[in-house]
């Protein structure tokens, strides 16, 4: 999931929507992302799982970022997340 323009996207919600995403949302695209990767994209590639030869190990990555263009500051990610569930967090 991409959100190019957060200001856009929060013009098209309600306005007692927030933009933060929660953590059981977040948990769901992982999940949607995981099943996608790791059963059905190699189910659609081949007829019998259990003829295929791997190369290696296969390998999912999955990875939450909040990131800006190189020329602005770089938001933390609980700028688009509530890790408030989570606890308080340290300062580093």
């Amino acid at each position: 999931m991409l959100i190019e323009d957060a200001t856009a996207w929060a013009s098209c919600l309600p306005a007692d929507f927030s933009t933060r995403l929660s953590l059981e949302k977040v948990q769901a695209v992982l999940l949607a992302a995981w099943e996608t990767a790791a059963d059905l994209l190699p189910a659609a590639t081949t007829q019998d799982a259990t003829q295929m030869h791997w190369a290696g190990a296969p390998t999912v990555e999955l990875r939450l970022s909040a990131e800006d263009p190189h020329d602005r500051p770089q938001p933390g990610l609980g700028t688009m997340i509530d890790l408030s569930p989570l606890g308080p967090t340290a300062a580093c």
